[in-house]
């Protein structure tokens, strides 16, 4: 379909044709060009296409209420948050001339419009880099260079949407998949129609795990934290019943091992916490009062299970709210051989609250194997005129009570550091 969009600003009689409504226009704006931005455009410098163009063939209108309010003669253009009931017109050579010759006062008005009839029937539409499985074949002639990806395709006859990211170290050559590679994967998965999206530093997933309230990223995007997009795909699902439909057993926060799986040492605890959904998969709240659990292999209250000094092997912990209940398998490590810490020195500029910091505790066995250690299983030795601290979300949270220093010792199953 053809996205574009017609738009248009009338002033002093004369139609003036709009070349953009809220674009970035990294190519630039055009010689006696004119684009146009309203509220939604936020408070960004609408002087992004402009670069290297001289100020005076720039020229910028603030319009509100269908009447020009103030008229910027020369450039650059402007930045700032332009009023729900306004836009603004930049224009460049003989556009600008146009805008100049504007007073306080003069109506204004700017109609846009998509130009394709058919789109205008779109509830969502996405620009993308080019259609890449056709049919269920890959195209022919893909790009091969590697970078990181992102696609869009659907299967199943259009009734199942897949989204997939190819990580990558870096940008373009440096680490990820060609668009050939990415096409073919898609086909042995049995998509039939796929696009390439925005890739790069641009690749980026998030999800909301089952119970949780909040989204979360999932792949690693090569510029080391998240780009900001200027679009993307989601997927949401509708408000459900309410009422709790299948029950879920986690780890609670810090206990999870790195691979995600949870993992106990012999005679230490594992805390699990139960969540729930509706019959849509959104979140339920679970009482943790309501729930009962059980296991084989020690005893577990309120969720934490505290295995014995002979425990080895897997024990499978049960959860029951109601009539749902659920299941979770934890790997019993080797005996606890070493004790880790995330940080081995801790400078805290201020001995106020808000400056504390948090430390976890980690354990490896013999073969290697680690486990995140619980702050109940812990013995502390340290000053505690110097530092307060206690259990936070499966950390421990040092907080400075003055300005002195003081060594903390941390010990757990004959083992310290």
């Amino acid at each position: 379909m053809d996205l574009t969009v017609d738009a248009t600003a009338k002033f002093a009689g004369t139609d003036h044709k709009v070349l953009s409504i809220n674009a970035a226009n990294g190519g630039g704006i055009p010689a006696d060009g004119m684009v146009a931005f309203t509220s939604a455009w936020g408070d960004y410098s609408r002087n992004r296409g402009l670069t290297g163009v001289t100020d005076d063939q720039i020229a910028e209108a603030l319009v509100e209420n269908g009447k020009v309010v103030s008229v910027k003669a020369n450039g650059p253009a402007g930045s700032g948050t332009v009023p729900d009931d306004g836009f603004v017109l930049v224009g460049r050579g003989a556009a600008a001339t146009a805008l100049r010759a504007l007073q306080p006062g003069d109506p204004a008005a700017l109609s846009y419009a998509l130009a394709d009839q058919a789109a205008k029937k779109m509830k969502f539409a996405l620009g993308h880099g080019g259609t890449i499985v056709s049919g269920g074949q890959v195209v022919k002639g893909l790009d091969t260079s590697v970078a990181p990806r992102t696609a869009l395709g659907f299967k199943d006859g259009g009734k199942t949407l897949v989204l997939a990211t190819w990580d990558g170290p870096g940008g373009t050559g440096k680490g990820g998949v060609g668009i050939d590679k990415e096409a073919r994967d898609l086909a042995a998965m049995g998509v039939e129609t796929a696009v390439n999206l925005d890739g790069g530093g641009s690749t980026t997933m998030v999800a909301r795990a089952l119970g949780e309230d909040d989204a979360t990223l999932r792949n690693a995007p090569s510029d080391g934290h998240e780009r900001n997009d200027p679009n993307g795909v989601g997927v949401f699902v509708a408000k459900g019943d309410g009422r709790l439909h299948q029950l879920l057993v986690k780890p609670a926060p810090g206990a999870a091992a790195a691979d995600g799986g949870v993992k106990v040492f012999p005679g230490l605890s594992r805390t699990l916490v139960a969540e729930g959904v509706d019959d849509h998969e959104a979140p339920v709240t679970v009482d943790p009062k309501s729930v009962r659990w059980s296991a084989p292999g020690g005893p577990v209250k309120d969720g934490t299970l505290r295995t014995s000094a002979k425990a080895h092997g897997t024990i499978t912990v049960d959860a029951h709210a109601g009539r749902e209940k659920a299941r979770k398998t934890v790997a019993v490590l080797g005996p606890l051989n070493s004790v880790e810490l995330s940080s081995r020195l801790l400078s805290i500029p201020d001995a106020t609250p808000g400056a504390a910091a948090t430390v976890s505790v980690t354990g490896r066995d013999g073969q290697g194997f680690t486990a995140p250690i619980d702050p109940r299983d812990l013995s502390l030795d340290y000053d505690h005129s110097v530092v307060d601290i206690r259990s936070a979300d499966g950390k421990l949270k040092i907080t400075p009570l003055r300005s002195s220093s003081t060594i903390l010792t941390v010990s757990v199953a004959g083992q310290s550091i």
